[in-house]
């Protein structure tokens, strides 16, 4: 046994021992029960994710009493559902809607690897279940208003549904092979290759002639759910994590096939190798997964445990050769996180307050983590079996970049560091400068952009009220230049009566340079024209994660000293005009705010469950409640970023570029640096309404190729 498998085995077995708490055996026989709630819907996918892990695990191992208790949690998923005749710890049946077939899918590897411990009955009333699925699709599918396969490249239109398309594809593929006489076999392959096709599907494919099982692509399109670029725009963001997802559905189907030794379409595997062209560099060595635009789930749970899956599947079909060293790498993330929790679960000191409140969701996270460690646990079995190369290599992504317009986001990566910036993140805007020898430096939520908080602001949950109004990106070689114009508080209320909005305007320019290490940046934020109250005011917002992922220890060196720091202190330090953390990551005030202050909190606050804990260095900081007259500045500086850099870099790095008073030369804020390869740079934002001209030395060259004027609220990066 590998020492690979010996820790995954490890780790599922602690964690399912931590799991009884949770289980519920209603009839006291052992023969019938849940884990979780089980309640319909995520109530109902949180015990057959359950059920997979279980079931594996103990099919792996040839422990008995883990056999039964995944028997009895198949009982229960069979019987509670609209065909089987009884219903859920709620009242419920469960089945027939647009994402029952998921759980489904998430099960089945555990299922077949009991497979000769499954009695007639209970396979009868599976192949039931399945077929009943399978019969509501043909029939039936829907996704709000919409019937059918769907595409849509928008959240909002309410068509964009590429992870369901292929799970619901898989399923039907699923059933047809597993009932084989049944006389709808013919119409479930084919219209699960419909579905598949439009899972990773593309505007291109509208008129592409290529022949997929046996049809041109263009016949079965039924609608693009990516853009060109490869970007999604699902949950309303651009949501890398579920990029992943899509990757993870055409995993499990396709090991699920090979160890049943049963056919695979060719359109499962429809454009996967493109989108893994895109989310392979997103990938940190140490196995995160870098979320250009953010999340608005827990951190480091959901989307990031099914990379497991989709690194198998990357290693065994897409031939990528370091994606088994990514999995050991995210591993040990899993392992070191599960360690540190005394009841042997996976999340149980970080969502201890999650556990309090939900329940049904934190066995649901779970369940996640657990189904994605034993899918990845039986894949790996048949990559070893089938001699799959698994050769350790550095990783070797090299230099890549990529940009978006649709979604105004740009990304580069090197060897040194992960830079990008997004115009449509979760938090509205989004930058990353994150050393890639270190990913647990990554945190998205208003990363690099101010933080302004406008009283009786009205955002979502873990969210602020801000809008895009205007925005451009544009590569340059080596690096990028982005630009864009931000409306804080749209939405304001105050109890009794009064409504109000647009408090604030956020003007922001941010440059990757082609050092290879190197961002700065410009914001500049001014209140309305009228008497704005203010709540609170972070400039510049780096996000530096402090928790069990990084062993809850950070180092901070500044020219007045070192602290180290651990989570827990509400409090604010004051660092001068750089800093260095761990050695690998630098920040440094080139002009304005006054001096870098690190806010610390007391709760975790790191994205809308506040489930990490996460320190924010500001420049500047301060909290109101403060009513301010019209046209007031609130953040006006410019400042620089390095990923990969040490203490001392960052100190000669700060000391080449000192402190000078405000670059700004009539409606023009600059930002001019002697960067890391030797050459100055300058950074140009215009902040006026009217195009630009600026005035620049001789020998100045505009790196995007583009001299000339800068249009409102545009900027240019010019190497002097």
């Amino acid at each position: 046994m590998t020492d690979r498998r010996r820790t995954m085995i490890d780790s599922l077995a602690t964690w399912a021992a931590a799991a009884d708490r949770d289980w519920v055996d209603p009839d006291g026989d052992g023969t019938f029960g849940w884990y979780g709630t089980g309640y319909d819907n995520w109530g109902v996918q949180t015990n057959q994710k359950y059920l997979g892990a279980v079931g594996a695990l103990a099919a792996l191992t040839e422990d008995d009493r883990l056999a039964r208790r995944a028997l009895a949690a198949l009982r229960f998923s069979i019987r509670s559902h609209r065909s089987g005749g009884g219903s859920c710890a709620d009242g419920k049946p469960w089945g027939h809607t647009w994402i029952s077939a998921l759980g489904i899918e998430r099960m089945m590897y555990g299922v077949d690897l009991l497979a000769d411990r499954v009695e007639p009955e209970l396979a009868a009333g599976l192949d039931r279940m399945l077929v009943s699925e399978a019969e509501w699709i043909r029939t039936a599918f829907h996704r709000g208003r919409s019937r059918g396969v769907v595409g849509g490249l928008w959240n909002v239109s309410g068509r964009n549904a590429p992870e369901s398309n292929l799970w619901a594809g898989a399923l039907l593929w699923r059933t047809a092979q597993r009932v084989p006489d049944h006389p709808q076999r013919p119409v479930w392959e084919e219209l699960a290759r419909t579905f598949m096709i439009n899972g990773v599907s593309v505007p291109a494919d509208r008129n592409d002639p290529t022949m997929i099982d046996g049809r041109p692509v263009r016949e079965r399109f039924r609608g693009a759910n990516f853009f060109d670029s490869y970007a999604l725009d699902h949950h309303g963001y651009l949501n890398v994590g579920y990029m992943i997802i899509c990757v993870s559905n055409a995993a499990i189907l396709h090991f699920d096939l090979k160890r049943r030794g049963e056919p695979a379409p060719e359109a499962l595997h429809h454009h996967q190798a493109d989108l893994w062209r895109v989310v392979r560099p997103l990938i940190a060595p140490d196995g995160r997964l870098l979320r250009i635009g953010g999340d608005s789930r827990v951190r480091y749970a959901y989307c990031q445990e099914y990379l497991l899956p989709s690194l198998c599947y990357a290693a065994d079909r897409l031939g990528d050769p370091e994606a088994i060293e990514l999995l050991d790498a995210q591993l040990d993330l899993i392992v070191r996180e599960q360690r540190g929790n005394p009841d042997g679960s996976f999340y149980g000191s970080r969502l201890a307050e999650l556990a309090a409140t939900s329940p049904y969701y934190l066995t649901r996270l779970e369940s996640d983590r657990a189904c994605a460690l034993g899918t990845a646990l039986a894949d790996l079995d048949q990559l070893e079996d089938s001699g799959t190369a698994l050769r350790q290599a550095q990783d070797t992504a090299g230099s890549w970049s990529w940009i978006d317009h649709d979604h105004q986001a740009v990304a580069l990566r090197d060897e040194h560091r992960l830079a990008s910036f997004s115009w449509r993140a979760f938090s509205g805007t989004q930058g990353l400068c994150v050393p890639l020898v270190d990913g647990s430096l990554a945190e998205w939520d208003l990363n690099l952009a101010p933080e302004i908080t406008v009283l009786g602001d009205q955002g979502e949950p873990g969210r602020l009220s801000r809008a895009v109004t205007r925005s451009r990106v544009t590569e340059v070689e080596g690096g990028f230049v982005t630009s864009g114009t931000v409306v804080e508080g749209v939405r304001l209320s105050i109890p009794e009566g009064w409504t109000g909005g647009d408090g604030a305007r956020t003007m922001i320019a941010v440059a990757a340079l082609p050092d290879g290490h190197t961002m700065i940046g410009i914001h500049r934020t001014v209140t309305a024209d009228w008497w704005v109250g203010i709540g609170s005011v972070k400039g510049l917002h780096l996000n530096v994660p402090n928790d069990v992922l990084n062993d809850s220890r950070r180092r901070y060196v500044h020219a007045g000293g070192t602290v180290e720091l651990e989570p827990g202190a509400a409090e604010q330090l004051a660092l001068g005009r750089w800093v260095a953390v761990d050695d690998v990551l630098g920040a440094v005030g080139l002009w304005g705010s006054g001096e870098l202050i690190m806010d610390r909190s007391a709760r975790r606050r790191g994205g809308p469950q506040h489930s990490l804990f996460v320190d924010e260095l500001c420049f500047p900081h301060w909290t109101g409640p403060k009513h301010l007259p019209p046209g007031s500045v609130l953040v006006e500086h410019a400042f620089a970023v390095l990923a990969g850099c040490d203490t001392a870099t960052t100190a000669r790095f700060a000391d080449a570029n000192p402190a000078r008073p405000a670059d700004l030369d009539g409606e023009l804020a600059g930002a001019t640096v002697t960067a890391l390869d030797g050459h100055r740079y300058r950074l140009l934002l215009n902040l006026a309404e009217t195009p630009v001209r600026p005035e620049l030395p001789a020998g100045a060259v505009d790196l995007a190729g583009e001299p000339g004027e800068l249009g409102p609220g545009e900027a240019a990066l010019y190497r002097l």
